[in-house]
């Protein structure tokens, strides 16, 4: 989508510290390894970050709703 509206410089963020990792050091599966290759060769810029679970507010509430709270 970046390529196709000619966005040269990119910034991903992910909640995922692994996934950021994992695309860092081209620790993918052998299906996306070919197509992240492509898009980073089309990008002047790509910028990889991850976010701390609390700072994603919607990720952080669907989580909550998805897992009992523990009271002591």
């Amino acid at each position: 989508m970046a390529v196709n509206k000619q966005w040269n410089h990119i910034w991903i963020e992910s909640d995922s510290v692994a996934a950021v990792k994992a695309f860092e050091s081209m620790k993918l599966p052998w299906w996306m390894k070919r197509r992240w290759t492509n898009c980073r060769q089309k990008l002047l810029t790509c910028l990889l970050t991850s976010t701390r679970r609390e700072v994603n507010f919607a990720a952080d509430r669907r989580q909550r709703k998805q897992l009992p709270r523990v009271t002591s």
